[in-house]
């Protein structure tokens, strides 16, 4: 068994993707997150950024952060297509329950009439 430390960290949500950060093992200090779902690197990366800015504050040369190769705006607009769906089917619902409750108020009312 080797004692270099390890390089890499899973993190798995509660709900079950799983995202990997991955440090490079040379002193380029360089991270990659991998994932195969792109809403759950999306957390894991805001709470990394936040960290390393406040590991790195004050330092010369200052903390930068890059992304490369660009982004999967396919999948990225793929999520917000299917949560836009899922929003208004929501407002449907709530709409029929506030339609249905009013008829029943109204029906209770003119029985007592």
């Amino acid at each position: 068994m080797s004692e270099a430390p390890p390089h890499a960290l899973g993190l798995r949500y509660l709900c079950g993707p799983v995202v990997t950060l991955v440090a490079s093992k040379t002193a380029t200090q360089r991270y990659r997150l991998q994932s195969d779902s792109l809403s759950a690197i999306g957390a894991t990366l805001v709470w990394l950024l936040h960290r390393l800015q406040a590991y790195y504050r004050g330092a010369n040369p200052p903390f930068t952060a890059k992304f490369t190769p660009p982004l999967p705006l396919t999948e990225y607009f793929e999520l917000l297509e299917s949560h836009y769906k899922v929003r208004n089917r929501c407002v449907c619902v709530c709409v029929c329950v506030c339609v249905c409750v009013c008829f029943d108020v109204l029906y209770i009312a003119m029985k007592w009439d």
